[in-house]
């Protein structure tokens, strides 16, 4: 399975605000312990925040926490299909280890 750079980088986000118990993170904080750019973060955390997946409370103490749960598909509605020939593909199993099915 392929799926776009933009959809690992927010399951990426996602997945470690379901594991973060202790209130809000900020963007730079997932981006410097996932090691991925701050930038591309940015952009993926307001698409989530605009889409609902994630609260995000501004301010100096803000930060983004995940929001409630909407129906059983939410996890995967979050994915996004990569324009054709964009590059902007990943294979998931090369990524995660192995083949899945």
């Amino acid at each position: 399975m392929q799926i776009s750079k933009f959809s690992d980088y927010a399951l990426r986000i996602l997945i470690h605000l379901a594991t973060h118990e202790e209130g809000l993170m900020s963007t730079r904080e997932i981006a410097a312990m996932q090691k991925l750019p701050f930038n591309h973060l940015a952009k993926i955390s307001q698409w989530l925040t605009h889409e609902a997946y994630v609260d995000s409370v501004r301010g100096r103490n803000g930060g983004m926490r995940l929001a409630l749960l909407r129906d059983a598909g939410w996890p995967l509605s979050a994915v996004k299909t990569p324009p054709a020939g964009s590059g902007w593909t990943i294979n998931v199993s090369n990524v995660y280890g192995g083949e899945r099915g």
